[in-house]
């Protein structure tokens, strides 16, 4: 039974598998985490294997997610730069990475990305859901 959000990236991991994708911590183009409190990203990135654990702060002052980074992330400026919407976060991430894989990102264009990762968090005492999305081209 799955308990923790590395358990759970692993079941992603072999669900993805199972439909011809392999997931790899190296393979999305670009990545919008939740970022409500500058921490929560560094953990984030730590549980979503794209740093080894202990090294997300580290990854991140070595430029891994900047926009020219190997896995860019928050590229929009994070959920705080658009006041942190309630509800609405998740689906704002979902808008970007599809805005870029479309190539439609205008200045924050990335290039040509083919997938992109999102992760959001959501709860209320005692209960809560974290909802990863893997959105690609192919």
């Amino acid at each position: 039974m799955a308990t923790g959000i590395r358990d759970k990236v692993a079941i992603l991991g072999m669900g993805c598998s199972r439909f011809g994708e392999r997931w790899d911590a190296g393979s999305p183009d670009l990545a919008e985490v939740h970022d409500g409190f500058s921490i929560t990203a560094l953990v984030t990135m730590e549980d979503l294997f794209l740093s080894d654990d202990g090294r997300a702060v580290l990854d991140a002052f070595d430029g891994k997610f900047d926009r020219d980074g190997a896995v860019p992330c928050r590229i929009d400026g994070g959920l705080k730069c658009f006041g942190h919407p309630i509800g609405a976060s998740g689906l704002r991430m979902a808008c970007e990475v599809y805005s870029q894989l479309l190539g439609s990102a205008g200045e924050r264009q990335l290039g040509s990305p083919s997938m992109g990762l999102t992760h959001n968090l959501g709860e209320v005492p005692y209960q809560g859901v974290v909802p990863i999305s893997i959105l690609g081209l192919h």
